[in-house]
Parts: C-alpha cells; structure tokens; sequence
C-alpha cells in the first residue's frame, strides 16, 4: 500500500490548515477534501489555538510563517493544547536541513517537513501514517 492509498484508506480525518494565504488555504481545501476528508483553514496562529481549545483534529498544516505569528513556535503551543497532534509544517522560508526544522522534527513537535512550492503528492504523502497504529518516523518530503 503507498503513502497516498493509506492516506486515502483512513477513516475521514479532520485536518486543521494553518496559513495566511488564502489561495493556499483553498487548494490544500480542496486537495484534502477530494481524498473525503474533512477541513477547517484558519488565517492565524491565534485562530489556530482558539480553535484546538474546542475543536480536536487529527492533522494540522501548519505554514512557517504567519502574519500574527512565528510558524515554528507554534507547535509548542499547539502541543500544550492538543499533545501528539501530528503537525506537517509546509514552508517556502525554510530549508529541509535548517537546524529549526531539524530541532521540530527531532523533538517530535512536528512529524514532518514539506517544503514549498510542494506537489499534491508530497503533501498527501505527508499527511499519510506509515504502518497501521504505528506512530510514524519524522520525515522531509520535498515538493
């Protein structure tokens, strides 16, 4: 089974988007929704956190960069709030080896990296567990 097909065989998940870009926020929309998944996309870090505080998903797309927001702190937050989320930090700023990254992925903060502009099949990929019941190794995908 790959990655996409796994993450297609899922039950529905509920994926929260993170970005401050509109016409990111609604193609990744779109993409997940078409695997019957379901979406919420939030413009800001503090619209993401007020939302955890309420709402439990089972994914998060989280851009690095936000307006209100440094995107690479936001996964300590999101950690206090929601423990164990599975972050997938999507970056256009940051390279796949930058030590921030690294750090993230190394203290399980964020599960992957896929960097931008990325192919639909990168980020499903991404989003995708490897193994049944089993928690995932971090890894990079580059789009």
């Amino acid at each position: 089974m790959t990655r996409c097909s796994a993450l297609t065989s899922l039950n529905r998940l509920s994926i929260l988007v993170i970005d401050d870009d509109p016409d990111i926020c609604w193609a990744i929309e779109r993409l997940v929704r078409s695997r019957a998944h379901r979406v919420t996309c939030v413009n800001t870090g503090a619209e993401a956190l007020a939302r955890l505080q309420h709402e439990a998903f089972d994914r998060i797309i989280l851009d690095a960069k936000l307006r209100d927001t440094n995107g690479m702190e936001l996964p300590s937050r999101i950690d206090r709030i929601a423990p164990g989320v599975w972050i997938v930090l999507v970056s256009g700023y940051y390279y796949a080896d930058d030590p921030a990254v690294l750090a993230a992925l190394e203290q399980g903060l964020i599960r992957r990296f896929v960097a931008k502009p990325f192919s639909h099949q990168a980020l499903l990929d991404a989003l995708a567990v490897e193994g049944e019941g089993q928690r995932a190794q971090a890894a990079i995908e580059v789009g």
